[in-house]
């Protein structure tokens, strides 16, 4: 059994190969045939590869200056506010109060997020008025009420969302009036 396990000693040492036959003649090398290669031939190169590099740079920064920067197209937020709440009283007679008021108040924020890059859409009705102390009477009474009809329990109340989207309209108009005023000039 021992014999088994060691390994057999002509399947560990190869047999040896015949040794290759000398050639008559060795292969001289290429060097002794062939001229050197002169260092200015070397400078000439490097200078080449730097002149390209510099000539693909100037191409780049060239086609990249000339070119003019897309315009991105101006939305006009108060059209898309004001159509929003059109659309919302052709049909509020069948949606429930709460999801006007909502709608309603998310044309208002939208507009207000377009036109003066407020964080409206992202804040809460609290958040915004705190943020923002000097906002009108009317401004503050109809967030309240909008935010007021999100979260009650929602039923249906044409007349009342009629109102909630007459109020937003004139509240919208309002907004674009005031953002179409020139700023007065600072001395």
């Amino acid at each position: 059994m021992a014999e088994e396990l060691e390994p057999d000693s002509a399947s560990a040492n190869p047999p040896e190969l015949p040794e290759l036959p000398k050639l008559a003649h060795e292969l001289p090398a290429p060097e002794d045939y062939l001229p050197g290669t002169p260092w200015w031939i070397w400078g000439l190169i490097g200078l080449g590869v730097i002149l390209l590099l510099a000539l693909l740079i100037w191409i780049i920064k060239r086609t990249l200056k000339d070119a003019a920067p897309p315009l991105q197209p101006q939305k006009n937020h108060y059209a898309i506010a004001s159509a929003s709440l059109t659309r919302l009283e052709t049909d509020c007679g069948d949606k429930p109060l709460a999801q006007v008021a909502s709608n309603a108040s998310f044309a208002i924020r939208g507009y207000l997020a377009g036109v003066k890059n407020e964080p409206a859409l992202y804040e809460t009705t609290e958040e915004f008025k705190a943020r923002n102390p000097s906002l009108p009477l009317a401004v503050t009474s109809l967030l309240d009420d909008l935010n007021d009809a999100k979260y009650a329990k929602s039923t249906i109340d044409e007349s009342r969302a009629r109102d909630f989207l007459t109020r937003s309209q004139s509240l919208l108009h309002t907004l674009h009036s005031a953002a179409e005023l020139p700023e007065p000039a600072v001395n």
